[in-house]
Formats: structure tokens, sequence, C-alpha cells
């Protein structure tokens, strides 16, 4: 009809691959994770993962600290997406590689290829709905395969899977402990004052002792330790630090998430307090991964105080177990 005919001459089109997302608890790494694997599971079936990628989200959410990891995974060059906000006549699309509905051009978008893409809640590394003896699967081939595409191939982390600690048996091997110490942050503009729970109260007496940790007895080992508080990086900085540690340690939360960038055979060292303690999001996460898991349970609501002497003595079994020249990697 000559209607339909002028709707179309008059609306916009997205080329490439547009994947549609309806975010939910879009500000916390947990469950964004859980769309970017879809986003790889989904990518991967339709061998898209090469190519140019475009995200509309759905969902009306302001925007979030979370946002500009998206950049990353759009693989659309600056270029572009100035061409792609021409098209759309609107100065902020395609300005991070994503698009919100309400940006759509009002007067109709067509889409090359579209892909309406699964809910978080769907996805297979969320951990809601699961049996138990799902939910302890062994490693997972796949999720190694998404790490390598995240790290490597996207992200363009120079990491070299040799070198992650120094093999030379006759100097003391450094091990890289990376501890997250949680930090008030505005996560969105609806999060309040961003005040942030579960914090470590002795935290300077945890990085005393931790950093001058060693192998007393045989010099086999010491420690090159990391404070990390991933609030103030970039994004792409937190990925590149966290997986280039050996052993992470962190109070329950939704940073712990990055483990799934670890290489295989790295450690988690998990401290729960209260309710939190019969959560196993992170577990789960490190199993799937293909990483070694502890969890230390301690007293505490919104200040946790940590027994040093234990968190030591954990990270002192792990590095004679798994970090020493006659220990199996």
């Amino acid at each position: 009809s000559s209607s339909s005919s002028s709707s179309l001459s008059t609306s916009r089109s997205i080329g490439g691959t547009t994947m549609i997302f309806t975010r939910y608890e879009y500000a916390n790494l947990f469950h964004q994770m859980t769309d970017w694997y879809n986003m790889y599971v989904v990518g991967q079936r339709e061998k898209v993962l090469g190519a140019k990628i475009t995200f509309l989200f759905l969902d009306g959410h302001a925007k979030g600290a979370l946002d500009t990891a998206w950049t990353h995974w759009s693989r659309i060059n600056d270029d572009e997406k100035k061409e792609e906000g021409k098209k759309m006549n609107h100065r902020h699309h395609h300005q991070e590689g994503f698009i919100r509905v309400k940006h759509l051009n009002s007067q109709g978008t067509c889409f090359h290829h579209a892909l309406l893409m699964p809910m978080g809640y769907r996805s297979p590394v969320d951990i809601h709905g699961m049996t138990g003896s799902a939910k302890r699967c062994r490693n997972d081939g796949q999720v190694n395969d998404f790490r390598m595409m995240i790290t490597k191939k996207w992200l363009s982390i120079p990491y070299n899977d040799d070198d992650d600690h120094n093999n030379d048996v006759s100097s003391s091997i450094k091990i890289k402990v990376g501890m997250i110490f949680r930090r008030d942050y505005l996560a969105h503009p609806r999060a309040g004052a961003g005040r942030t729970t579960r914090k470590i109260s002795n935290e300077m007496q945890v990085v005393n002792v931790l950093s001058r940790l060693k192998d007393d007895s045989n010099n086999k080992w010491s420690i090159e330790f990391r404070s990390m508080s991933l609030e103030s990086m970039p994004f792409k900085k937190q990925v590149e630090v966290v997986s280039r540690q050996n052993i992470l340690i962190g109070v329950h939360g939704a940073a712990l998430s990055h483990v799934l960038w670890m290489k295989p055979g790295s450690d988690l060292i998990e401290i729960t307090s209260g309710g939190y303690s019969g959560r196993f999001h992170f577990e789960f996460f490190a199993t799937w991964a293909g990483l070694r898991y502890r969890k230390v349970q301690v007293q505490g609501g919104n200040l946790i105080n940590v027994n040093t002497d234990v968190l030591a003595g954990i990270v002192r079994d792990i590095a004679n177990a798994h970090y020493t020249s006659s220990s199996p990697s």
C-alpha cells in the first residue's frame, strides 16, 4: 500500500547484527555476566561473533556503571559509530556501541539481522532454578572459550598463560594474590547514597599480613600482593587485573563474577558472613571456570572482621599445595 511504502521510505536501518536485550538487574555484574554469556552462546550458534554487533536495550533503565563494558562487545569502530549516529538522527545513538529503545527513529527502524536474546535469568551460567547436580558440573570448556573470547580477542589483554609466576626453580616463586575490597560507589542514579555493605573493618591488618606472607621454611614462594578497589577502575582494567591473579580473595559480592576471566587452575577464596554463607554463586562460577574454591565464614554484617591467621593459613596451604616447583599445576 502507499502508506506502507511511505513508512518504509522514512524509516532508518541498522546494518550488521543487532542483539536485542531486556536487562533486569543491569547494574549488578553477576547478572550482566549472564547476559554476556547469552551473547556468547547465541553469537556462537549464529556465527556472528567476529562481525559488527549492535546492542538494543528494550528496558528503560537509566545509565549505569557497567554501560561502558558493552562498548567492548559491540565490535564497531569509531567511524561506524558516528555514521550510524547520523542515520538515527540522535547524537547519543551508537556513541557507546549500544542503543536504548527510546533513541530509535520514531518513524520506524529496520534491522538487517536481529536476534531477540533470552533473559539473563535463563542463562547457562545463572544458578537460579538449577538442580544441585547441574550447579556442581565440573570445568566447562565453553566457559573457558568465553573467557578467551572476551579477554584475548575482544579486550586484547596481553597475557601469556605460561608466565603466571616465576618457574625458575632456583629462585622463590612469586604468587600473584589479589584481594577485592568493597567500597561505596554509585552503581546507577537510583542507588541513593551508594553505600556498600559487607566491608572489611580490619583492612590494613589483612593487607599487611598477606603482603609479607612467604614460605619461611624452604623459601620456595613469596606473595606478590595487590589490594584492589574495582569501583575506581575502567571495566577493561578490572578484567586485566583480575585475570592475572593466581589467587583471588574477596567478600561475597557481584565483583567475584570476575573469576570467569581467570585461568583454569587458579584459586578463589570467598569470605562470607550471615545469610550470605548459604549462597553458592561464586563457588559454581569457580567450578565451571576450572578454579579451586575455598570458603571462609566470618561473623559480621555491614562490617566484617577477618581473622588474618586463618586467611593467611589458607593462602599458605594453597601455595604449598599448588604453587611450588614440585606441586601439580
